[in-house]
């Protein structure tokens, strides 16, 4: 009798704990937050976090932002979150609220260009990663996401993700 009660009691121990664990996977795919949930700024420490860089990068100032990406074109970019590598690497996540879409990609693209070619004379090991950055936007290109980094790959699978693709 001993047997059968602890033997149904470990049954049923299993059986509640296994139920736990699923719910628990459930609940962190459907806890993935995106663009939608987040603030810019949010969404900018998030990406970075999720890419393991927030160590390795500083915040920039949106003010300082809008000066040397988008030419202080404040018509252009409603909010800015930028996270810049602090050393001598091209590591960039950014995450952007814009009126003018293609206008700021145009402005992002040109900051590229000029990070390459100062790429090319100081680190040249780091041109691939730039010749690879992301700039992606959301469904209504409300939001722009620009990210350098050395797996490039998961970045853009954490960036589609972010901004629920």
């Amino acid at each position: 009798m001993l047997k059968k009660f602890v033997s149904s009691l470990l049954i049923i121990v299993l059986l509640i704990s296994c139920g736990s664990k699923n719910n628990s996977n459930e609940e962190a795919g459907s806890n993935q937050a995106t663009i939608k949930d987040l603030s810019v700024a949010d969404a900018a420490k998030k990406l970075a976090e999720d890419l393991g860089m927030i160590n390795e990068l500083t915040e920039f100032p949106s003010n300082r932002t809008l000066a040397m990406l988008f030419q202080n074109d404040k018509e252009a970019v409603e909010e800015a979150a930028l996270y810049l590598s602090s050393d001598k690497k091209a590591d960039t996540v950014g995450v952007f609220k814009v009126k003018e879409t293609e206008k700021c990609k145009e402005y992002i693209q040109s900051y590229i260009s000029s990070l390459k070619d100062r790429a090319n004379n100081y680190t040249p090991e780091e041109t691939f990663k730039i010749d690879k950055a992301i700039v992606e936007t959301n469904d209504d290109s409300s939001i722009i996401v620009f990210v350098i980094a050395d797996n490039i790959e998961d970045a853009k699978g954490k960036v589609n993700a972010l901004l629920g693709k």
